[in-house]
């Protein structure tokens, strides 16, 4: 089993993922299903998410603009040609 994540926040490649993926792997481990790994990158928040996000990260309307065009156009052709190389390698272990 292999893991997919979109975020509003942008990816970092050396970003702790454990939090994301630990459930992945503890299903996995719980049903003898080996891992393959986690592919994560940044996706768009939905609109009529984006003032309770705003909220919770008590971010100024500035802040959040600035967050909201980070996230314009994501997933967008780089991530997708990301996500099929990770999809490539884990198909072909």
């Amino acid at each position: 089993m292999a893991g997919f994540i979109t975020h509003r926040a942008a990816a970092y490649p050396d970003q702790d993922m454990d939090g994301f993926t630990e459930p992945i792997k503890s299903a996995c481990k719980g049903k003898s299903i080996e891992y393959k790994g986690c592919f994560d990158c940044q996706g768009a928040l939905t609109e009529s998410l984006h003032s309770r996000v705003q909220k919770k990260l008590n971010l100024s309307d500035e802040q959040w603009a600035d967050m909201v065009k980070q996230m314009a156009g994501h997933p967008n052709k780089e991530d997708m040609e990301k996500a099929k190389t990770f999809a490539k390698t884990v198909l072909a272990d």
